[in-house]
């Protein structure tokens, strides 16, 4: 079951502020929804600035963090990929 949370502020400490991100573990996958089985929307490449809408969604089938983006492109990325969870 997929649980949506608030970023906590360790979590926004994470991504420089909770507002924007410097892509730098090479690329990112963002896909229409908190999940691997959701279509691609656009893979970013290093040194792409995201910009974090402050939501994070844990999907619990996965055991990893999803965290919703709306620049340059709206979709969710893996926070393993942008360097948040390891």
């Amino acid at each position: 079951m997929e649980e949506m949370r608030s970023l906590s502020l360790e979590d926004m400490e994470k991504i420089s502020g909770g507002v924007q991100k410097t892509i730098v573990t090479g690329s990112a996958t963002v896909r229409s929804g908190a999940g691997a089985n959701y279509p691609v929307c656009r893979t970013l490449g290093y040194n792409t600035v995201v910009n974090f809408t402050g939501t994070v969604l844990y999907n619990e089938q996965e055991g990893r963090s999803w965290y919703k983006i709306n620049s340059p492109v709206t979709g969710w990325v893996l926070g393993r990929e942008i360097g948040i969870d390891v």
